[in-house]
């Protein structure tokens, strides 16, 4: 697994063993083109779901993201992140947390000391029903109107997120996320969204 573009173009990463499902290079290549279009990665704070090998995080910093979060429950694929941090001298640009998923979303709810993250990607299992991360990701305090949020699913998924939209969201949620882009490749479907906070897109519609 090589990074594509940026400072470590073409440096190796370290892959963890098969308990991980990594994403593909020719997927990952096409969610980094997509997000071209998106956003500039300059000084971007990144979450990065269900981390996996840290290939998306670590991309991003190699386009020049300042700090990326890392989630992954994993210990071999914790190791591997710690592996690549160290091999590419990054290790003060990340912080990886050892904990399952939702437990730390369900921390970050709420928390009004969070740093706020400007890109999310979520890599769940492709047994996982998506929008079960997505409902409560809506609901913390860390995300900023304009937060670009890309979800990697298994393809038959796809008009269940087409469908995603604001009005499945609860009252107590404080953001909304609006479909920009979304791609089959295979099996990989990638669905690109955006965060609007929920009282802004009210008034808009009203």
């Amino acid at each position: 697994m090589r990074i594509i573009a940026g400072k470590f173009r073409r440096r190796l990463l370290t892959s963890p063993p098969d308990s991980t499902r990594p994403m593909r290079d020719r997927v990952r290549e096409a969610v980094f083109s997509m997000l071209e279009h998106c956003l500039d990665f300059d000084d971007l704070r990144v979450l990065d779901l269900f981390a996996g090998s840290g290939s998306l995080s670590i991309e991003s910093l190699s386009r020049g993201a300042k700090r990326a979060t890392l989630v992954e429950q994993q210990p071999v694929a914790v190791d591997a992140i710690g592996q690549s941090a160290r091999m590419l001298n990054i290790e003060q640009s990340i912080e990886v947390v050892a904990s399952d998923v939702f437990s730390f979303v369900s921390k970050m709810i709420g928390s009004p000391g969070s740093q706020i993250f400007d890109l999310v990607f979520l890599d769940p299992p492709f047994a996982m029903d998506s929008r079960t991360i997505l409902q409560p990701l809506a609901k913390m305090s860390c995300l900023r109107a304009g937060s670009v949020i890309v979800l990697h699913s298994d393809a038959v998924n796809r008009s269940q997120l087409s469908d995603y939209s604001a009005e499945t969201v609860l009252s107590d949620m404080s953001w909304q996320f609006t479909l920009l882009k979304q791609k089959t490749y295979g099996r990989s479907l990638v669905t690109v969204f955006e965060s609007v906070q929920a009282e802004m897109k009210d008034a808009a519609d009203s």
